[in-house]
């Protein structure tokens, strides 16, 4: 048995127990910005691109966009309890997915540190690429999307990697410094201690524990400032995202198709996204056969 399927077996018994874990973890709902380092950065929520500084608030469903020289530090809050320390680095692109039961970051591009040990009781925080992901309720890890591929280095405390599979993803263990990475159509490359190059491209910030508590010194939460409503540009790579991304951007860009240079570009990059013909192009009432 190679090692990528002794994980794979491992993982299914992993997968049982960390789904149990994860319907009884306290689930977020919103997130303080408590530290921007940089310009601000850009928050598309609903349809509406913002831009945004420390004291906003995120919540579910938002797609978080920060500049070259952005770094943001976000409190994920249960309640009025912080469950969760999040990390985003420069020139990265990522979804808080709208689902129930707890919480996923996909990210398209860049670099996310998640920190759950330092918080009690903390919420587990999965992070998500297209070919790689991380998951911890107690511990430490660092979760990079690249052009070649996905990779984690699992810091410190318990954490659990996740692998797509033909039924989805399914889970497989992990050891504190070890280091995992997966490009499109290769195995699971592990081993102890992060490549250099990884170490190279890591934001410096990274290398430290994650501020704690930052969140405090704020005087009231801040509203981001609405610029203009979504171009097909940018969100292009998120209608194109894996099918389990985009649930439900059906619904929630189908106000932009009234744009006509939207709807052009949906049209002519329709194989990206086909989910989007029967909205653009209905069928045509003699063609449905009555009941």
């Amino acid at each position: 048995m190679s090692a990528t399927q002794h994980l794979l077996s491992a993982g299914l018994l992993w997968a049982s127990m960390t789904c149990v874990a994860y319907a009884q973890a306290p689930v977020p709902a919103s997130a303080v910005v408590s530290v921007v380092e940089g310009p601000p950065f850009s928050l598309i929520r609903g349809v509406t691109i913002y831009t945004a500084i420390r004291g906003v608030v995120l919540v579910p469903g938002d797609l978080i966009e920060s500049s070259q020289g952005n770094l943001l530090i976000l409190e994920l809050r249960t309640g009025a309890a912080t469950s969760a320390v999040v990390a985003i680095g420069p020139a990265t692109r990522a979804y808080w997915m709208n689902q129930p039961g707890g919480v996923t970051l996909a990210v398209l591009e860049g670099w996310v540190k998640v920190d759950t040990a330092s918080v009690t009781p903390a919420a587990e925080i999965r992070t998500q690429g297209t070919r790689l992901g991380a998951a911890s309720s107690a511990g430490t890890y660092v979760f990079h999307a690249g052009d070649l591929g996905d990779e984690v280095f699992h810091e410190r405390g318990a954490m659990t990697l996740w692998l797509p599979s033909a039924g989805g993803w399914v889970s497989a263990p992990s050891s504190p410094s070890q280091y995992a990475a997966r490009t499109q159509g290769t195995a699971l490359r592990t081993h102890v201690g992060p490549d250099p190059a990884f170490l190279r491209a890591m934001p410096s910030a990274f290398r430290d524990p994650l501020p704690l508590g930052m969140s405090a010194k704020l005087h009231a939460a801040v509203e981001p400032q609405a610029l203009r409503e979504v171009s097909y540009e940018d969100v292009a790579q998120w209608l194109a995202a894996p099918l389990e991304w985009r649930r439900g951007f059906t619904r929630r860009f189908r106000p932009r198709v009234k744009d006509p240079a939207f709807f052009h570009a949906l049209d002519v990059h329709m194989s990206a996204h086909p989910e989007w013909k029967r909205i653009l192009h209905p069928p045509s009432q003699s063609l449905i056969a009555p009941r």
